[in-house]
């Protein structure tokens, strides 16, 4: 799972960072700075994720953990991007992207706890 949550964060790190490009281009050039800085924080989370997920005893939600991180991530992302190219004022203006920014701030969260829970499993072991 390390890989995955490295490929994931490399390539949402190196997608924002050349998202800052082009900015200005987009029907909402506010927002569209938004998903550039949204997508470097990102890619940069999961980075450290994958950097401490040896420290974390995962048991049987590994896989999970690591997909509801990843899902949330790129998905808040997604939003973003997705209010960028609609031209919204802010993001998540629209109701259909409010619902994904809420569910997938939601699969964030998730993935948090199970980590959280897994550091405290693997303090509590050695």
């Amino acid at each position: 799972m390390i890989r995955t949550l490295l490929i994931g964060g490399t390539a949402l790190l190196l997608i924002g960072l050349l998202l800052g490009f082009s900015t200005s281009a987009w029907p909402s050039p506010e927002v569209a700075l938004d998903a550039h800085v949204a997508g470097v924080q990102h890619g940069m989370l999961l980075l450290i994720i994958a950097a401490c997920w040896r420290f974390a005893d995962l048991g049987t939600t590994e896989r999970a953990c690591a997909w509801f991180n990843i899902f949330g991530l790129w998905g808040i992302w997604l939003g973003f991007i997705a209010s960028a190219l609609a031209g919204d004022q802010y993001p998540g203006q629209s109701p259909i992207i409010e619902a994904l920014l809420g569910v997938m701030s939601v699969a964030l969260v998730i993935g948090v706890i199970l980590l959280l829970r897994g550091f405290v499993r693997h303090r509590s072991t050695g």
